[in-house]
């Protein structure tokens, strides 16, 4: 089992997914929900991976059980403020 690295878009209903391990990225989407926070348990442990450093935007609170949910399970939890996100994107696509 290894670490890696999960980039996660969240909206009501859904949870889009990316997995960057082992040099590849892997994408899912599963339902944002228990039973879609249980999958991702499932699928994670399919890719064998054990333990995630799990990335979102602040979205409110659409994104807080999930977090509540990756922390109690080990899980490293990154909430990060979209403003720095579209900043970050923005800086990367100037000419300077």
């Amino acid at each position: 089992m290894i670490e890696a690295i999960l980039g996660i878009d969240i909206s009501k209903k859904d949870l889009s997914l990316a997995l960057l391990s082992k040099g590849t990225c892997k994408k899912n989407k599963l339902p944002n929900t228990q039973e879609g926070f249980e999958e991702l348990t499932q699928w994670l442990y399919k890719q064998g991976v054990n333990k995630i450093k799990a990335c979102m935007e602040a979205t409110g609170s659409y994104g807080e059980k999930l977090a509540d949910y990756l922390y109690a399970e080990g899980h490293g939890v990154h909430i990060i403020n979209p403003a720095c996100i579209k900043a970050f994107a923005k800086s990367k696509l100037s000419r300077h």
